[in-house]
């Protein structure tokens, strides 16, 4: 059983209806933390039940989540490297719905990492317009970029900057923006030990200050008629509802349009708070993704290829851009939409990221060479031509082979390896 802060039930549950608070502190203190995956757009869950057998049954407020089983070893498995889904708990998939991502849009998730939500906002937006996905923390970041690399988003730009540095750089140019603010972590409690340990009576007020500083910076970045979510993990009353009725008082021309709040002693889940806002006025008009930019100039690899986007040729490297880009000039970024790869001494390297992004063609392994692929280790070549090839697990991509003298050899980053 788990011992909670004595002074956490009379601090954090006053949004609750008192007859109800007995039934949630029995849940965190015996309850079981719930698991969940989210599937990649065009992946069958028959694909994951059959090399993970389980019941998976639907998350109800989230497309294509499904809970997971608490012994599953979903994390290790080579579909997971693949990229066809992402672990995620699973109430916190209910904040990005909210907003309501179309493709085309300019959307920034605003504390980002590790980016679940962000491959949820790509998922929606389906190649068309584009992601920022920032996160202030350097370590963080390279994580949030590794599974937005994982998951073949094509139009996702990672930036590592302050909220305050982005709002003086961009001002309003986003239709829709997430902010999953750093929290006290009470939902979290059954799952992480440490931000039980951590928190303190201090905590939530602490985390209210900074929550508020980081609202008022994307109040900045949000176009009229645009949208915005404010979402914690926590269930204080101090870091939701009094943080969402400061901002708007501070920000008159925003509007709440609803609040969702999801306790673990209610549904299946950790614990989730999350409310919709939107700017008042008229959305800006954007002009439409064009047809796409044919990729056969770029390597033979490519050809016949045609993506949402544009190719520019940074130094040795090629990039499909996203066809709408903020001014990234004096940003910290780590990616800008897909590197595709770079040319070197008259070769062209293709990039791991086109690997597991775009549809190629490639051999295909079973579940021990994917494992030994993983691993770093050559393959047998079978008959497979020589030159660059994908190799691929349950029609996943994993990663880039090239054969040579009968033998995949291993192009997994090493940074990847198992």
């Amino acid at each position: 059983m788990r011992k909670l802060p004595d002074a956490f039930a009379c601090l954090s549950l006053t949004a609750l209806p008192e007859a109800e608070r007995p039934l949630l502190l029995e849940a965190l203190r015996t309850g079981v933390p719930l698991r969940g995956l989210r599937l990649r757009p065009g992946v069958a869950l028959d694909t994951v039940r059959a090399a993970l057998p389980g019941a998976y049954p639907p998350v109800p407020w989230a497309k294509d989540g499904y809970y997971l089983d608490a012994d599953a070893a979903a994390g290790v498995h080579p579909l997971h490297a693949a990229g066809a889904y992402y672990l995620q708990e699973p109430s916190a998939m209910c904040a990005a719905p909210l907003l309501d991502v179309r493709p085309g849009q300019r959307v920034l998730d605003l504390c980002a990492a590790p980016g679940g939500k962000s491959t949820q906002l790509a998922a929606c937006l389906a190649g068309r317009g584009v992601l920022v996905a920032n996160e202030i923390v350097p370590g963080r970041c390279r994580v949030l970029s590794q599974n937005l690399e994982r998951m073949g988003v094509t139009n996702a730009v990672v930036t590592c900057e302050s909220p305050d540095r982005l709002a003086a750089r961009w001002g309003g140019w986003f239709d829709r923006i997430l902010v999953d603010a750093p929290c006290s972590g009470e939902g979290m409690f059954r799952r992480e030990a440490a931000s039980l340990e951590a928190w303190t009576e201090k905590t939530p007020a602490g985390c209210a200050a900074r929550q508020a500083q980081i609202l008022r910076q994307a109040a900045r970045l949000l176009a009229p008629g645009g949208v915005l979510v404010y979402s914690t993990c926590t269930f204080n009353a101090l870091e939701n509802e009094a943080v969402v009725e400061a901002f708007c008082q501070e920000q008159p021309d925003f509007l709440l349009e609803r609040t969702v709040r999801l306790w673990p002693h209610r549904v299946a889940g950790e614990g989730h708070f999350a409310a919709r806002l939107r700017r008042q006025g008229d959305a800006p008009p954007h002009a439409p993704d064009g047809p796409g930019t044919a990729l056969d100039g770029v390597w033979d690899a490519y050809a016949g290829l045609t993506l949402p986007g544009r190719v520019e040729t940074m130094g040795e490297r090629v990039w499909l851009l996203p066809e709408s880009l903020p001014e990234l000039r004096g940003v910290r970024v780590l990616r800008a939409g897909l590197c595709l790869g770079e040319r070197r001494g008259g070769r062209f390297l293709p990039d791991h990221a086109a690997a597991m992004a775009l549809p190629l063609l490639g051999v295909s392994a079973d579940a021990a060479a994917a494992a030994r692929y993983l691993h770093g280790e050559a393959l047998e070549a079978g008959g497979q031509a020589a030159g660059w090839t994908v190799v691929r697990y349950a029609g996943l991509a994993l990663g880039w082979a090239k054969c040579a003298d009968g033998v995949l050899k291993n192009h997994l980053p090493k940074g990847l390896r198992k």
